[in-house]
């Protein structure tokens, strides 16, 4: 498979299982901050936890969309200069902004990721998951 998509114009990022068995990878934001990022297809938004966002003094602009998890709350929205896995850049992207925790709840198994990277940003990038090699294939033009 990677042979096939490398071939026309996809990048594969290693992925991790983490103790839950959810997949996560680790990705740089603004070529500097590295972070640990769960990668769901459930999730319709990229959510980056609002906390991490205003320790990296990103600014968070306020947005109308609203979900629910432990509580509803409204999403923000920031716009850093990049996004990248170890593997392949992004380039500049939309990330949304919550109370990750509230979300996704909290377990004694696994520390929250920094973000979500959810189904905007895979298909936007066409992206091939291969699960029995833990692979994310990206196609960035």
């Amino acid at each position: 498979l990677e042979q096939l998509l490398v071939q026309r114009g996809w990048t594969g990022a290693q992925l991790r299982e983490n103790a839950v068995n959810q997949l996560e990878a680790k990705v740089v934001l603004n070529g500097q901050h590295e972070l640990r990022f769960q990668i769901s297809t459930s999730f319709s938004k990229t959510i980056l936890d609002e906390d991490v966002a205003k320790e990296l003094g990103l600014q968070i602009e306020p947005t109308n969309i609203e979900v629910t998890g432990a509580k509803k709350q409204r999403l923000g929205m920031v716009a850093p200069e990049s996004l990248a896995f170890p593997e392949t850049s992004l380039g500049p992207v939309t990330l949304f902004t919550a109370d990750l925790s509230s979300i996704m709840g909290k377990s004694s198994m696994v520390e929250l990721p920094a973000g979500v990277i959810g189904s905007d940003l895979l298909t936007k990038y066409q992206a091939v998951l291969e699960i029995p090699t833990s692979k994310l294939y990206l196609r960035v033009r």
